[in-house]
């Protein structure tokens, strides 16, 4: 017995045929992740990871610190100068811990995720991420600065799709200290649990490889059979406005 196609069918109604395709093809498909790298700094330091000082002041540099830590015991600090357990910072810093040669080849989409916690002088001392692309132009993606010890440990989210398909890419964190007022008490940058992720280019989705069911009028109906030798099929609709909408169906793995 021949297998039956699978048939996708629409409500009568004009207006809900559309709408019902319109939240099928902005749906976001599932699509997994790839861990690029993740430190918890739990290991030797730096490990991968490249350190050192970006002006003369040498006395202290990023480094792994057991005074605080989101999760296990240890973190990186801002302003390591030889002791782990160090927790306040240096004027006149500007310091850098940086993840380099990193490749985002393949992938269409990218996402920096990190844990901080927080205590600097508002304004003029600043804990940064600078990233340098494939072509060597640097570029800040986060600036902030002052007292947000009251908040503990917080998660950052930086959107890297603006580097997705790059490679040779240069990761930075970043403190930069001014020439006076260190606030009293815990002060610095904390980071841990970084990780970057991506999620690879999808070539089957491309609207050229939809299969037409013309135009959307009051009723559609349409039948396909999935292509055993990808994961997608898809199809497209002409509707009224003269816009091209499409979906896809994804085949379940086993």
């Amino acid at each position: 017995m021949k297998p039956k196609p699978s048939r996708l069918a629409l409500p009568t109604f004009l207006f809900a045929g559309i709408l019902l395709l319109i939240l099928m093809a902005f749906c976001p498909k599932a699509q997994s992740q790839t861990t690029i790298f993740s430190d918890g700094f739990e290991g030797a330091f730096p490990g991968s990871w490249v350190v050192g000082n970006n002006n003369a002041n040498t006395v202290a540099k990023w480094g792994d610190n057991n005074a605080t830590a989101y999760s296990g015991s240890w973190s990186a600090f801002c302003a390591d100068n030889g002791s782990n357990s160090r927790t306040t910072y240096d004027n006149n810093l500007n310091t850098y811990m940086q993840r380099q040669g990193v490749s985002l080849s393949g992938y269409g989409s990218a996402t920096l995720t990190f844990k901080y916690w927080m205590n600097t002088e508002a304004t003029y001392d600043t804990f940064q991420i600078n990233v340098r692309s494939q072509s060597g132009t640097w570029a800040n993606l986060m600036t902030i600065s002052g007292n947000q010890s009251a908040s503990g440990w917080q998660t950052k989210t930086i959107n890297m799709d603006a580097y997705a398909g790059q490679t040779g890419l240069i990761i930075s964190f970043d403190f930069v200290s001014d020439g006076s007022v260190v606030p009293s008490g815990v002060a610095g940058v904390w980071v841990d649990d970084v990780n970057l992720a991506a999620v690879a280019n999808d070539p089957n989705d491309q609207i050229s490889e939809a299969i037409s069911f013309g135009s959307v009028t009051r009723t559609l109906t349409g039948t396909g059979t999935i292509d055993l030798t990808t994961d997608v099929d898809m199809w497209s609709f002409t509707v009224a406005a003269g816009k091209r909408i499409s979906f896809d169906i994804d085949r379940g793995h086993d």
